[in-house]
C-alpha cells in the first residue's frame, strides 16, 4: 500500500506541474531563438524609385586564385518596367559610406520585361553577417518608341540622360 501511493503521488506531481515544465522548456527555446540564432534571419531587401523591379541583391566577400580576400561585390537582380528602351552606361553603389570602384550590368539594353544582374565592386572586405545599407545609382539613356516598335528599334539615340535611383539592405556573406 505504501508503494502504491509514492506511485500515485508521483504521476500527481508530473499532471500537476507538467504544464509548468512546458511553458518553461517553450520560453527557453524562444529565447535561444532569438539569443542564438544568426542575424542570417533578415532578408535583404532593395527598390528603386521608377523604372526597375528589382528581386534580389548579395553581398559577397571576392577572393583570388590563392584563396585571399581582394574586396567586395554587389549584385543586383532587376527587371526593366519602362515602357520604352533602356541603354545602361553604368551601374554604381555606395555602401555603407563606401563607393564602388568599378560597375556593370550583364544586359546593358533593356526593353519592359527584360531582366539584368547589375554588378558593383569595391575594395574593402566586409565581415559575413554585417547589416549594409545603401544607395543604387543606374546611368543611360531612354528610348521612347511606339509599344508597336519595341521589338524592333535599337535605341542608337542619345535622348537625354537617365538617372535612376534605389536603395539596398543587404547582409555581407
Amino acid at each position: 500500500m505504501h508503494r502504491s501511493f509514492s506511485i500515485q503521488s508521483a504521476v500527481e506531481f508530473l499532471t500537476t506541474y507538467s504544464w509548468a515544465f512546458l511553458l518553461i522548456a517553450l520560453m527557453l527555446g524562444v529565447l535561444f531563438v532569438f539569443a542564438f540564432t544568426p542575424k542570417s534571419i533578415i532578408s535583404s531587401t532593395c527598390n528603386f524609385y521608377s523604372g526597375f523591379y528589382c528581386y534580389d541583391a548579395v553581398f559577397n566577400t571576392v577572393y583570388s586564385a590563392g584563396h585571399v580576400a581582394t574586396g567586395s561585390e554587389l549584385k543586383v537582380m532587376l527587371s526593366d518596367t519602362q515602357v520604352g528602351i533602356i541603354n545602361i552606361s553604368s551601374f554604381n553603389a555606395v555602401i555603407s559610406g563606401t563607393p564602388s570602384f568599378m560597375g556593370f550590368c550583364t544586359n546593358t539594353t533593356l526593353r519592359q520585361g527584360n531582366e539584368t544582374i547589375c554588378t558593383a565592386s569595391f575594395n574593402s572586405i566586409e565581415t559575413p553577417g554585417t547589416i549594409n545599407m545603401g544607395t543604387l545609382y543606374i546611368k543611360g539613356y531612354y528610348c521612347a518608341y511606339a509599344l508597336s516598335s519595341l521589338n524592333s528599334e535599337p535605341c542608337t539615340s542619345r535622348e537625354g540622360n537617365y538617372i535612376v535611383l534605389g536603395n539596398v539592405r543587404v547582409q555581407s556573406q
